[in-house]
């Protein structure tokens, strides 16, 4: 009976036997497996079917693993489970035709045998069907990604080696155009994208939206990712994106600071400006990343740089209302003498900016340090300071400035 079960499981499941059958033939398979077994009848006391089934064993366990084939993909779950000798015996039995289409054959995920090896980092498994001809290059369904992609974007550092040795393209992108170093730098996976650099990966690949993998790494907040693309050479001022913006834009964008101080200590540029003529402080000062500002300010960046509409960091962050940036920037010494009263392309200071932005503790807060108002500002001022006491806010400042 056994050998029954494997004659079936080898011998009968071809590349697409069981695809698309409905469920009602596969579990009547089994079932007539089953009654094949010879159970027992129910009218027999408990305590005796057991003992009357022990024998069995070995042949319900050959049952087990039929139902999982027939329900399934074997060739799939074999190298999901490293199962080197199943690979081997499922695909010796297989014509060459059938052979090449069975390791090629994507399962109900989309997925080759050797997309699932890669996603368990099944080395051994990947060897095995690297060696039986799996092709190297597959892609998924939905996304058009490889097998050394999804062995990289879940860490899996030696099976990415293995399937490299065995000739994987290193710089294979998916739908997005996103390379395996895109992912491994994404979630940094320091050791895949060492073994991935090590493979030849292109350190200054694009994505869909022009992005690098050190950019990504930056954005994500991947500080060893980012510092190891970096000692292997990857360029510290590409600026592909419509928006130009470097790695130290992108981590002050994202108020990563110890990306930003990693990025420094490489040599990354302090004053480099992006498509809008903004330093990586203006970008922080423009997105309140009070963290990523402190980081910039200590390592010496301009306080009085301005982007292409004539506006500083205090300008930026008192257009937006935000006040916590603008407090450190008027401490930092920015808010003394002519800074407090720069205007920008537009004519309007900082506090012209905050008041016309509907930003009221903004605003007061530049009047305390000394910033001088219009005789306009003023009165915007008082109306909406009346406005705020007569109709106390819900929402916040922004909902201030919908009231007004």
């Amino acid at each position: 009976a056994i050998q029954f079960v494997q004659s079936l499981v080898r011998a009968k499941l071809r590349p697409g036997y069981c695809k698309g059958r409905p469920r009602v033939w596969r579990r009547g398979v089994i079932l007539i497996l089953l009654f094949f077994a010879g159970t027992t009848q129910l009218t027999t006391p408990y305590a005796t079917r057991v003992l009357l089934l022990m024998p069995r064993i070995p042949l319900l366990a050959a049952l087990v693993t039929t139902a999982v084939a027939l329900d399934g993909y074997p060739l799939h779950n074999a190298a999901f489970e490293n199962n080197v000798y199943e690979l081997q015996a499922l695909v010796e039995t297989l014509e060459t035709e059938n052979k090449t289409a069975a390791l090629a054959e994507l399962d109900d995920n989309g997925m080759t045998p050797l997309h699932l090896a890669a996603y368990a980092g099944q080395v051994d498994a990947i060897l095995a069907l690297a060696e039986l001809g799996s092709p190297l290059e597959a892609r998924t369904e939905g996304g058009g990604m490889t097998p050394l992609t999804w062995a990289a974007g879940h860490g899996h550092a030696d099976a990415v080696r293995a399937l490299l040795e065995a000739g994987a393209v290193s710089d294979a992108a998916d739908d997005s155009k996103k390379t395996p170093l895109h992912y491994a730098a994404a979630r940094g996976l320091v050791e895949v994208v060492e073994a991935l650099v090590a493979g030849g990966a292109d350190l200054e690949a694009l994505t869909e939206n022009k992005i690098t993998p050190l950019q990504l790494a930056a954005e994500r907040g991947e500080t060893d990712a980012l510092v190891a693309l970096a000692s292997a050479g990857a360029n510290l001022t590409a600026q592909a994106d419509d928006n130009r913006l470097a790695a130290l834009h992108v981590a002050a964008a994202m108020g990563h600071d110890e990306c930003i101080g990693a990025l420094l200590a490489v040599g990354a540029p302090l004053e480099m400006k992006d498509a809008q003529g903004r330093t990586a402080l203006l970008v922080a000062a423009s997105y309140g990343r009070i963290s990523a500002l402190e980081a910039l300010i200590g390592a010496g960046a301009n306080v009085k740089a301005v982007d292409e509409s004539g506006r500083a960091a205090l300008g930026l962050a008192a257009s937006v209302g935000h006040l916590e940036v603008t407090e450190r920037l008027i401490s930092s010494g920015v808010g003394g003498g002519a800074d407090l009263e720069a205007v920008d392309a537009s004519g309007r200071t900082a506090l012209g900016l905050a008041v016309h932005g509907g930003h009221i503790k903004v605003a007061n807060a530049l009047r305390a340090a000394g910033a001088v108002a219009t005789e306009g500002e003023v009165e915007l001022l008082q109306l909406l300071q009346e406005v705020e006491v007569a109709e106390p806010s819900q929402g916040g400042e922004q909902q201030e400035k919908d009231e007004v």
